[in-house]
């Protein structure tokens, strides 16, 4: 992202370390385009062979979590987008975060859920996941949950 900037308040204000912080996080990616902003302490826990993409001029702001686990995880993020601070981005299967949009504080995106079955903890259900496309521009607000929900497999399977 460019620093024209002159408002020191403003995410689109850069640093020399904060560029250089960008630059050390953006190996945790497999493609991205240029002048992307990402803050200290957001973090990124990805499996082998997951995919992660960036487009040009994004921020990704402070404790921004991202987990991209198996079993084919894939995240591309557009051009121009905004990821603001404590949101949880989880994907298992397909994720798309369309050009400019710009997603509040404290979101939770996860494109899976698990099932509740009778006398079955969750931790020993299989996950249901699936694609979400994208992300319609500016429709995320603060403190929201986009949570794709599980299929109803057996009549006392709850969505998750």
């Amino acid at each position: 992202m460019e620093n024209n900037n002159s408002d020191k308040g403003s995410y689109r204000y850069t640093t020399l370390a904060e560029r250089l912080v960008s630059h050390f996080k953006l190996r945790k990616f497999s493609k991205h385009g240029v002048h992307n902003v990402i803050k200290r302490t957001a973090s990124f826990k990805l499996t082998e062979g997951a995919w992660l993409e960036m487009g040009d001029q994004c921020v990704i702001q402070d404790y921004a979590f991202f987990q991209l686990t198996k079993p084919n995880p894939r995240l591309v993020i557009g051009d121009r987008v905004v990821i603001g601070r404590h949101n949880v981005i989880t994907v298992k299967s397909n994720m798309t975060i369309g050009d400019d949009t710009i997603i509040g504080s404290y979101v939770q995106i996860i494109d899976h859920s698990h099932g509740i079955e009778k006398g079955t903890t969750i931790r020993a259900q299989a996950a249901y996941f699936g694609d979400i496309r994208t992300l319609i521009p500016e429709t995320s607000g603060q403190h929201v949950g986009i949570i794709r929900t599980a299929y109803r497999k057996h009549p006392d399977t709850l969505p998750g």
